[in-house]
């Protein structure tokens, strides 16, 4: 459509144009013949324009047809048999299955684990205070050796 309104205003400015370079002078409102006839013949050729256009694009639209054609799918010899590929398939329904278990008991897992690691830390001051404790007093014994 842009491109029949650009020709429509290339085919209406192409006279004009070549009148302005001739430098005709015109004393009446109305244009001289020429460009008239110009106006009228770039209105008309741009209806017929459209008409084909349109007419192009309908029977464009009538030809396309869709048609189902599935893939014809054959096995090849000699490559994968059947008992491999179902063995395989099964050891990695497995894996998934175990992968499953393992990440629907998470939560339970990461919350025993939390509750370890507070035990732990709990238990870091007791150990400091007997590490400093034992220190002191191999300290003590060390002074009394000398």
């Amino acid at each position: 459509m842009a491109m029949r309104v650009l020709l429509l205003f290339v085919m209406m400015a192409l006279p004009a144009l070549a009148q302005e370079a001739a430098k005709a002078t015109t004393y009446f409102d109305v244009p001289p013949g020429g460009i008239l006839a110009s106006l009228v013949t770039a209105i008309v050729t741009f209806m017929g324009t459209h008409k084909f256009m349109s007419s192009r694009q309908s029977r464009e639209r009538q030809d396309v047809r869709i048609t189902h054609q599935p893939v014809k799918i054959e096995s090849v010899p000699g490559h994968i048999s059947d008992p491999t590929c179902a063995a395989t398939h099964k050891a990695v329904d497995g894996t998934l299955e175990k992968n499953q278990k393992d990440h629907d008991d998470i939560f339970p897992r990461l919350s025993k684990v939390e509750i370890r690691l507070g035990v732990l830390e709990g238990a870091i001051p007791e150990i400091r205070r007997n590490y400093t404790s034992i220190d002191d007093k191999l300290t003590a014994v060390l002074k009394r050796l000398k």
